[in-house]
């Protein structure tokens, strides 16, 4: 007899995860124009449709950013 397969709960860390992983698969120069695009106030949108990528990868590359900032400031704060 068959084992009924198990249902796989998404939650929002797998979302972003994915979206994690889509943004490391772009070159670095690419993040970096995405991020640069970002600070200078462009939508998700525009940054979108001139890079030639999907929603989830800016949202990845965001979410990138927002992480790695918080990690390096807590450092800063507390060694």
């Amino acid at each position: 007899m068959k084992q009924p397969t198990k249902f796989k709960r998404i939650t929002a860390a797998t979302i972003k995860a994915r979206w994690k992983k889509k943004a490391r698969a772009l070159t670095q120069p690419q993040r970096q124009q995405a991020l640069d695009m970002l600070r200078a106030g462009k939508s998700v949108k525009a940054i979108k449709e001139t890079l030639n990528v999907d929603l989830d990868t800016v949202l990845g590359v965001v979410e990138l950013c927002t992480v790695k900032t918080v990690i390096t400031s807590l450092k800063e704060v507390a060694p």
